[in-house]
């Protein structure tokens, strides 16, 4: 259940404005104009040298597109803006592919036939896509490294040690993949759930969690939605994993709204 709600500032060109369906400062819902992640994550990209507006482009008999990869993360800053996305481009089946990341501005989002379906178009073409820079690598990690020096350094200066070998850590530059699937601990530190779900703000910030509570082996689950600033990500001492804690029971969780999203 890794699904990210994105909305119509991200995706400005799928559906008409809209905000997602609340009740008592919960997401309930999705409304017109905002889209899972889930249906992001997985897409096919396509790409087109073309210069000027994209659906023009589209529209005109010279239009010719080039299937590039697909996109297999988002790019997430500090302060929990969407910065853009990785494209796995090239390769065949999986193998010699290379991720590609790129900012948000560089997608255009076009609607196939008036219905729900959409096409993402990148202005460049297949070339430059595949002479671009490896996320990950030197020449990509330029712009970002004493960022993420930073975020290392205040991870270690903001955690606390915790009697059962965990540490708190700054949440500020985690990435989606990194907290979706997380155990969550309730305030009796026991394991109430897991986080399935991320919701991010019209403005692309992280708002929220959505915590899927209860349930035995995913049957009878309750999924409510909890503001970030009140959970806590922890990570184990003298490992990589993670975990999530709320100052909240899981009977109090229950309590809360169903989340239908």
């Amino acid at each position: 259940m890794k699904r990210l709600l994105i909305t119509t500032a991200l995706v400005g060109l799928i559906g008409g404005a809209g905000a997602a369906q609340t009740q008592g400062g919960y997401v309930t819902a999705v409304s017109s104009g905002e889209m899972m992640a889930s249906e992001l994550i997985g897409a096919r990209v396509e790409a087109a040298d073309f210069e000027g507006d994209a659906a023009t482009y589209a529209e005109s008999a010279d239009a010719v597109w080039s299937d590039i990869g697909e996109i297999n993360d988002l790019i997430v800053s500090r302060d929990g803006e969407v910065r853009g996305v990785l494209v796995d481009v090239g390769g065949f089946l999986g193998i010699g592919e290379k991720p590609v990341g790129l900012e948000m501005s560089a997608l255009n989002f076009l609607m196939r036939d008036e219905g729900e379906d959409f096409r993402i178009v990148v202005d460049r073409s297949r070339q430059m896509l595949e002479d671009a820079p490896e996320f990950g690598d030197d020449a990509a990690r330029v712009g970002t490294m004493n960022s993420a020096m930073n975020r290392d350094a205040g991870r270690e200066t903001a955690g606390h040690a915790m009697s059962d070998g965990w540490m708190t850590v700054e949440k500020a530059g985690l990435t989606a993949e990194e907290l979706e699937g997380v155990r969550v601990h309730g305030a009796n530190d026991d394991d109430i759930g897991e986080i399935s779900d991320i919701v991010l703000t019209d403005g692309g910030e992280v708002r929220s969690v959505v915590l899927d509570v209860g349930g035995f082996l995913g049957m009878g689950e309750h999924r409510v939605e909890m503001p970030f600033e009140e959970v806590d990500i922890l990570r184990e001492s003298d490992g990589d994993d993670y975990r999530a804690r709320v100052n909240a029971s899981l009977e109090r969780l229950k309590t809360m709204p169903n989340y239908e999203g």
